[in-house]
């Protein structure tokens, strides 16, 4: 899997607890500008993916859970009102170990407004400790699989779900 770190969504991001890891909605450090104000669809091509890599294992004083959501948005803001692309569901902090990926395929049917990033959704208790990147990809090399993504809002894309 190459990275290009222009369309990394978060790059190593240490999950603390009270301010990254605690309970509450995070946005993506960074957030891809599809550079057109109105909505656009990806089209044919090859596939592009986003990715979730757990880089060092997640810790939780209980049993936190994350969920890890593809989102866009039209405006940057905190992703503005997002739309939820694809989700994780909520994970349990014990599989959120070093190594850990799960990778979607970006539907080619939907629309997507301007802006492309990932919201971590932490619930039930805060991480203590944890790195995570996110990001774009054109290709993987290997892979831990994981459950179906719950697509919202768009048609899973042919051949869909995690690859």
């Amino acid at each position: 899997m190459l990275l290009d770190k222009e369309l990394l969504f978060d790059d190593g991001v240490t999950m603390v607890a009270g301010s990254t890891g605690a309970v509450a909605t995070h946005v993506s450090v960074t957030a891809l500008d599809l550079l057109q104000p109105a909505p656009r669809q990806i089209g044919d091509g090859e596939p592009i993916r986003a990715f979730i890599n757990i880089d060092t294992t997640f810790t939780s004083g209980g049993s936190a859970t994350v969920n890890f959501q593809l989102v866009n948005s039209a405006t940057l803001t905190s992703l503005g009102t997002p739309t939820v692309i694809a989700s994780t569901g909520a994970i349990a902090v014990a599989s959120l170990v070093a190594g850990y990926r799960a990778v979607w395929t970006l539907p080619r049917s939907g629309i997507l407004l301007r802006y492309i990033g990932v919201l971590r959704i932490i619930a039930v208790d805060t991480i203590t400790a944890g790195k995570v990147t996110t990001g774009l990809i054109d290709g993987v090399d290997s892979l831990v699989k994981a459950p179906a993504p719950a697509w919202v809002g768009v048609d899973s894309p042919s051949g869909g779900g995690w690859v």
